[in-house]
Protein backbone atom coordinates (compact mmCIF):
# COMPACT_ATOMS: atom_id res chain seq x y z
CA UNK A 1 0.00 0.00 0.00
CA UNK A 2 1.21 3.51 -0.79
CA UNK A 3 2.26 5.41 2.33
CA UNK A 4 1.74 9.17 2.24
CA UNK A 5 3.25 11.35 5.00
CA UNK A 6 -0.11 12.92 5.90
CA UNK A 7 -1.54 9.49 6.71
CA UNK A 8 1.02 9.02 9.50
CA UNK A 9 -1.01 11.46 11.61
CA UNK A 10 -4.34 9.74 10.90
CA UNK A 11 -5.93 6.77 12.61
CA UNK A 12 -7.43 3.95 10.51
CA UNK A 13 -10.92 5.45 10.44
CA UNK A 14 -9.70 8.87 9.31
CA UNK A 15 -7.53 7.29 6.61
CA UNK A 16 -10.37 5.08 5.34
CA UNK A 17 -12.76 8.04 5.25
CA UNK A 18 -10.19 10.12 3.35
CA UNK A 19 -9.89 7.39 0.70
CA UNK A 20 -13.67 6.86 0.65
CA UNK A 21 -14.07 10.32 -0.88
CA UNK A 22 -11.96 9.20 -3.85
CA UNK A 23 -14.07 6.08 -4.41
CA UNK A 24 -17.33 8.04 -4.13
CA UNK A 25 -16.05 10.55 -6.69
CA UNK A 26 -14.95 7.75 -9.04
CA UNK A 27 -18.39 6.12 -8.83
CA UNK A 28 -20.12 9.42 -9.60
CA UNK A 29 -17.90 10.07 -12.61
CA UNK A 30 -18.39 6.54 -13.95
CA UNK A 31 -22.16 6.96 -13.74
CA UNK A 32 -22.08 10.41 -15.32
CA UNK A 33 -20.03 9.38 -18.34
CA UNK A 34 -21.74 6.03 -18.96
CA UNK A 35 -24.15 7.10 -21.66
CA UNK A 36 -24.93 3.63 -22.98
CA UNK A 37 -27.46 1.79 -20.80
CA UNK A 38 -25.89 -0.98 -18.73
CA UNK A 39 -22.28 0.10 -19.17
CA UNK A 40 -21.82 1.47 -15.64
CA UNK A 41 -22.70 -1.64 -13.65
CA UNK A 42 -19.45 -3.60 -14.04
CA UNK A 43 -17.14 -0.61 -13.44
CA UNK A 44 -19.15 0.45 -10.37
CA UNK A 45 -19.00 -3.02 -8.85
CA UNK A 46 -15.26 -3.03 -9.62
CA UNK A 47 -14.78 0.28 -7.80
CA UNK A 48 -16.71 -1.04 -4.81
CA UNK A 49 -14.71 -4.29 -4.63
CA UNK A 50 -11.41 -2.40 -4.87
CA UNK A 51 -12.67 0.02 -2.21
CA UNK A 52 -13.48 -2.95 0.03
CA UNK A 53 -9.99 -4.34 -0.52
CA UNK A 54 -8.31 -0.99 0.14
CA UNK A 55 -10.26 -0.29 3.34
CA UNK A 56 -9.54 -3.84 4.48
CA UNK A 57 -5.82 -3.30 3.99
CA UNK A 58 -5.97 -0.07 5.97
CA UNK A 59 -7.43 -1.96 8.92
CA UNK A 60 -5.84 -5.40 8.54
CA UNK A 61 -2.52 -4.61 6.90
CA UNK A 62 -0.71 -5.78 3.79
CA UNK A 63 -1.54 -9.46 4.32
CA UNK A 64 -5.25 -8.79 3.76
CA UNK A 65 -6.30 -10.58 0.56
CA UNK A 66 -8.79 -9.87 -2.19
CA UNK A 67 -10.61 -13.08 -1.23
CA UNK A 68 -11.11 -11.75 2.30
CA UNK A 69 -12.36 -8.47 0.83
CA UNK A 70 -14.94 -10.31 -1.27
CA UNK A 71 -16.23 -12.25 1.74
CA UNK A 72 -16.50 -9.13 3.89
CA UNK A 73 -18.11 -7.19 1.02
CA UNK A 74 -20.78 -9.85 0.80
CA UNK A 75 -21.19 -9.68 4.56
CA UNK A 76 -21.82 -5.92 4.55
CA UNK A 77 -24.10 -6.00 1.56
CA UNK A 78 -22.31 -6.01 -1.79
CA UNK A 79 -25.06 -8.22 -3.16
CA UNK A 80 -27.66 -5.60 -2.26
CA UNK A 81 -25.44 -2.90 -3.77
CA UNK A 82 -25.25 -4.83 -7.05
CA UNK A 83 -29.04 -5.02 -7.10
CA UNK A 84 -29.32 -1.28 -6.56
CA UNK A 85 -26.71 -0.64 -9.23
CA UNK A 86 -28.64 -2.68 -11.78
CA UNK A 87 -31.89 -0.98 -10.78
CA UNK A 88 -30.34 2.44 -11.17
CA UNK A 89 -29.40 1.57 -14.76
CA UNK A 90 -33.10 1.86 -15.50
CA UNK A 91 -32.67 5.62 -15.07
CA UNK A 92 -31.17 5.63 -18.58
CA UNK A 93 -34.73 5.96 -19.80
CA UNK A 94 -34.62 9.63 -18.73
CA UNK A 95 -32.20 11.41 -21.12
CA UNK A 96 -30.40 14.20 -19.20
CA UNK A 97 -32.04 14.01 -15.79
CA UNK A 98 -31.31 10.27 -15.66
CA UNK A 99 -27.55 10.89 -15.99
CA UNK A 100 -27.58 13.39 -13.14
CA UNK A 101 -29.66 11.13 -10.92
CA UNK A 102 -27.44 8.12 -11.75
CA UNK A 103 -24.34 10.02 -10.70
CA UNK A 104 -25.87 10.89 -7.32
CA UNK A 105 -27.22 7.36 -6.80
CA UNK A 106 -23.87 5.74 -7.69
CA UNK A 107 -21.91 8.06 -5.43
CA UNK A 108 -24.38 7.67 -2.56
CA UNK A 109 -24.45 3.88 -2.87
CA UNK A 110 -20.67 3.73 -2.82
CA UNK A 111 -20.54 6.09 0.17
CA UNK A 112 -23.04 3.94 2.07
CA UNK A 113 -21.10 0.78 1.35
CA UNK A 114 -17.83 2.45 2.33
CA UNK A 115 -19.31 3.66 5.63
CA UNK A 116 -20.65 0.16 6.29
CA UNK A 117 -17.19 -1.30 5.68
CA UNK A 118 -15.55 1.25 7.97
CA UNK A 119 -18.12 0.54 10.68
CA UNK A 120 -17.55 -3.20 10.23
CA UNK A 121 -13.80 -2.81 10.75
CA UNK A 122 -14.25 -0.36 13.61
CA UNK A 123 -16.58 -2.82 15.38
CA UNK A 124 -14.18 -5.66 14.62
CA UNK A 125 -11.29 -3.66 16.05
CA UNK A 126 -13.18 -2.51 19.14
CA UNK A 127 -14.26 -6.04 19.97
CA UNK A 128 -10.61 -6.81 20.63
CA UNK A 129 -10.40 -9.55 18.03
CA UNK A 130 -7.79 -7.74 16.01
CA UNK A 131 -6.61 -4.15 15.74
CA UNK A 132 -4.95 -2.89 12.52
Amino acid sequence: MVKFPIFKTMNNKQMAEAWLTTYVSAAGVIAAVSLVPGTATAPLVGVQVIMSFHIGRIYRGDKFTLEEAKVISEHVGLTAMIGRTVAYELLDILPVAGQLIKSVVAGSGTAIMGKMLINYYEDFSISGVRRG
